[in-house]
């Protein structure tokens, strides 16, 4: 797939999280994912962090250090953005990236790719909320 035509798949998946989303109810957003501490709300409010901008790196690099790594201050800044988020604001902000065809500073659109491909299946996986989740990225884009 060329980049075009992997925006518009991603564009896609960020509809379909949006719709998947806003079908749940307060209590689906606390159920744990398949991510080890993550709920619902922490995976959404990291993938809704997909609106970043360079002026989010000193916050990320002191949570580096902080956290003792990437992973680490991925959670910290999901969870932080979670606990400061209404589930309203962080489907509008998925929502609001539905055809923003730029990438977060220093990933590219393969990686953005990955990460509502990821994200999304975490969420859709989950207990009660399990049920197929369409892929509409093939391997090849990724």
């Amino acid at each position: 797939m060329n980049r075009d035509a992997v925006w518009h798949a991603i564009d896609e998946q960020r509809l379909g999280l949006v719709e998947l989303l806003d079908g749940l109810s307060e209590s689906d957003w606390m159920i744990s994912c398949l991510c080890a501490r993550w709920t619902v709300k922490d995976v959404a409010a990291h993938v809704a962090l997909q609106n970043s901008s360079w002026w989010s790196l000193p916050r990320m690099s002191l949570d580096l250090v902080r956290a003792g790594g990437l992973n680490g201050a991925i959670h910290r800044a999901a969870r932080r953005h979670a606990q400061r988020s209404s589930n309203l604001d962080i489907i509008t902000q998925i929502r609001d990236r539905i055809g923003v065809w730029h990438a977060l500073p220093t990933l590219t659109y393969q990686d953005t790719a990955v990460d509502y491909l990821v994200h999304s299946q975490d969420i859709s996986l989950v207990g009660e909320l399990a049920r197929w989740y369409v892929l509409v990225v093939g391997p090849e884009a990724v």
